[in-house]
């Protein structure tokens, strides 16, 4: 299940925020489109669009409080699939449906169902341009498909995400790949990019394993942890 230790704080924190916040947005949204549009009809239109949303939305959350994250039924993970597909196919381009497929996401892996995980991810990558939802989806599926030893396509993932607020989580993934493919000079250049670039937006010591990695694989290689030319690393390989 590692696929969603490290960044699922960060996309309950975001699904809450659009929970508490979503209703402002749209009255910005509909009275900046309204004015060419003719502002009542529109507005009507909107509302009665994100009502439905928010209701089948919230519906799937009610059902979601339901299931033990450790382990889900036959019943459960159908009842969840046909609510969270609903609102893929009715409201593709809607927030809430990404929201869904990445929950539907979550549960298609404790499930075991690794083609239907990757389904879902892509799905969302896909549909959402986001920009903090749509690189949540790359960062699982990345590391989804480094667990299947599918290297290559998750270090062309990663590469292809640019201009994302998930940088550093991004190169710190991109070190794990690095390291599960027996490259440590590689992998370990990569973690300490990783944690400049945290440096930059916030504490380090919210992300103490990112530290461990870059102390564990330096003292393994016996160099010291502050080395970041690629030149010095590789010759201590």
């Amino acid at each position: 299940m590692k696929v969603y230790h490290t960044e699922e704080e960060q996309i309950n924190a975001l699904r809450m925020w659009w929970e508490n916040n979503h209703v402002t947005i749209i009255i910005v949204v509909v009275f900046g489109i309204g004015i060419g549009m003719g502002v009542w009809g529109w507005r009507s239109y909107q509302a009665s669009y994100t009502e439905e949303t928010a209701t089948a939305y919230h519906h799937l959350l009610q059902h979601v409080g339901t299931i033990d994250d450790t382990f889900i039924t036959t019943e459960q993970r159908e009842e969840l699939d046909r609510m969270a597909q609903q609102l893929q196919d009715d409201y593709p381009k809607s927030t809430y449906a990404h929201f869904a497929a990445m929950i539907r996401a979550k549960y298609a892996l404790l499930d075991d169902d690794i083609e239907a995980t990757e389904e879902y991810l892509r799905w969302t990558i896909d549909n959402c341009t986001h920009q903090q939802i749509k690189p949540m989806a790359q960062l699982r599926l990345a590391r989804l498909l480094s667990d299947q030893q599918r290297y290559d396509e998750a270090l062309q993932l990663i590469n292809g995400a640019q201009d994302n607020p998930y940088q550093s989580l991004f190169t710190e993934v991109r070190g794990d790949i690095y390291w599960q493919q027996e490259e440590p000079a590689e992998a370990l250049q990569a973690y300490q990019s990783a944690l400049a670039l945290l440096k930059k937006d916030t504490d380090e010591d919210q992300r103490p394993l990112l530290r461990m990695k870059i102390n564990d694989l330096s003292s393994r290689m016996g160099v010291s942890p502050e080395i970041t030319t690629n030149t010095q690393l590789i010759g201590n390989k």
